[in-house]
């Protein structure tokens, strides 16, 4: 008999400026105990998984977290190298890890320099199959990934700056489609209107957005750190919390919890299935269910969680 471990997010999360350090002291808290030593941390980690500045410590109620982040390390001329880490709660250091290809779409679209990935009318590409992949990450035999996961707690984060362009329309940051032809996107998004930027998130067919009223001003002479943390509401609802650095820019309506499709599917950085429409540079891109909810059909120590 197979020993049913549970799977959750990877409390890694991270990016962008150190001078950005200070800045975060306060929502490092909110997301988790903090590392205390990012060297120590990062210590033996692959160069594709090494996140720039920030490290969280797993921690909660199931065995296994994972996350996923492209730092742009590791190049070919048409290729970067992103990382899917497996961590078990109470280590700061992954149990296991494995390298995903995001090849750029068309070629010569996307640009690599200093580990920032540019984007010149491209998108990038990164197929996974979680399913199959995590169960290979972990120490001991039998871990079980469930095709799908309902998250109610899950975080999007990227450093970069965004190039106003009339033309760069959704300017897509990291969209995640599902294999299945019926499942919806998930993703972050900078809208961009008369040299300003809106944050939007998208679940699953849902958008939120934050208000106009809290738009920002355009931000493409640095880098800054941009986040949406989609925060427990109860066992079946959620809100989304859009952010720069500490800035809150809206807390939305409740929204039901994020469906993540563990059995294949592709992250798009700078694009989405129907074309490339970023325009800027990106330095750090991640994905991570820090709390995702219990799966379908009992509570989170019984089986994997997540999205």
């Amino acid at each position: 008999m197979r020993k049913k471990s549970s799977i959750h997010r990877l409390s890694i999360f991270t990016v962008v400026m150190l001078s950005l350090t200070t800045t975060l002291a306060s929502t490092r808290q909110a997301w988790g105990g903090l590392h205390a030593s990012i060297a120590n941390a990062m210590e033996g980690r692959a160069p594709e998984c090494q996140t720039k500045h920030l490290e969280f410590y797993p921690h909660g109620s199931t065995e296994y977290y994972w996350a996923w982040v492209a730092n742009f390390e590791v190049n070919d001329k048409n290729q970067t190298t992103s990382c899917v880490m497996l961590f078990k709660a109470g280590n700061p250091k992954p149990v296991g890890s494995a390298k995903i290809p995001c090849i750029a779409e068309p070629a010569g679209g996307v640009t690599f320099t200093n580990g920032n990935a540019t984007f010149n009318g491209g998108h990038l590409k990164c197929e996974v199959n979680l399913a199959k992949l995590l169960p290979t990450l972990a120490p001991e035999k039998g871990l079980i990934v469930e095709p799908h996961y309902d998250y109610n707690n899950i975080l999007i984060a990227f450093a970069g700056k965004v190039a106003y362009q009339p033309m760069s329309r959704s300017n897509p940051i990291v969209v995640y489609k599902a294999a299945k032809d019926e499942a919806g996107e998930l993703g972050m998004y900078l809208l961009t209107h008369r040299n300003s930027v809106h944050l939007m998130a998208a679940m699953n067919g849902i958008q939120v957005s934050a208000p106009a009223e809290q738009t920002l001003t355009l931000l493409a002479k640095e880098s800054k750190l941009w986040m949406i943390h989609y925060r427990p509401e109860g066992e079946s609802r959620a809100r989304v919390n859009l952010s720069l650095g500490e800035r809150q820019l809206a807390l939305s309506r409740s929204v039901p919890p994020v469906r993540f499709h563990m059995d294949g599917g592709t992250f798009y950085i700078g694009g989405t299935p129907q074309g490339p429409h970023f325009t800027g540079t990106l330095d750090e891109v991640i994905v991570d269910p820090p709390d995702g909810g219990p799966p379908p059909g009992g509570p989170a120590t019984t089986g994997p969680s997540g999205p």
